[in-house]
């Protein structure tokens, strides 16, 4: 294997959605742990990464890229990339999960362009699915008060309304 080079990265395709589309086919495979995946075909990759990540508060850091020896008779070229990456979750809770590496593995057509993109983790996926699931109780107390408040009004009325005496019956 040729290693390629070990850029350092703060954002990216993973953590933005916004990957460069013109290395891919447009029917390129796209397998993964993520329950997601896999997914045929590149708009509809796109369309799912790009709403997956808050990019404010997610990272990912390429630690390295290696041109592969030809592994399959399909592949005339075969590129991994080795990463790590810090993510949170465009949930309404913005949930992060734990800093987890993985592999991406890049199989290249005669036409130079990625048919295959091929994820590892070193997360299990129970794991970063439990991380979505524990909350700080604190990131709810203003929460509990206002659907509280909201669930009362709503039931009782607002007690913000005044109420004049002739709306009273006996």
């Amino acid at each position: 294997s040729t290693i390629i080079g070990t850029p350092q990265l703060n954002k990216g395709y993973y953590v933005t959605g916004k990957l460069s589309t013109g290395i891919y086919r447009d029917d390129c495979w796209f397998l993964s742990p993520d329950p997601d995946l896999p997914i045929h075909g590149l708009r509809k990759y796109v369309g799912v990464a790009s709403h997956l990540f808050d990019s404010k508060s997610s990272s990912s850091e390429l630690l390295s890229l290696e041109q592969k020896n030809q592994i399959q008779d399909d592949t005339n070229l075969l590129i991994m990339a080795t990463w790590r990456m810090s993510l949170t979750l465009k949930l309404p809770w913005r949930p992060r999960l734990p800093t987890f590496s993985g592999t991406t593995l890049y199989h290249f057509d005669e036409n130079h362009l990625v048919f295959r993109h091929e994820e590892t983790w070193d997360i299990s996926l129970t794991e970063a699915f439990l991380a979505m699931f524990e909350l700080k109780t604190s990131d709810f107390d203003n929460l509990d008060k206002r659907l509280s408040t909201r669930l009362l009004i709503d039931h009782l009325g607002d007690p913000q309304d005044s109420c004049d005496d002739e709306d009273i019956t006996t």
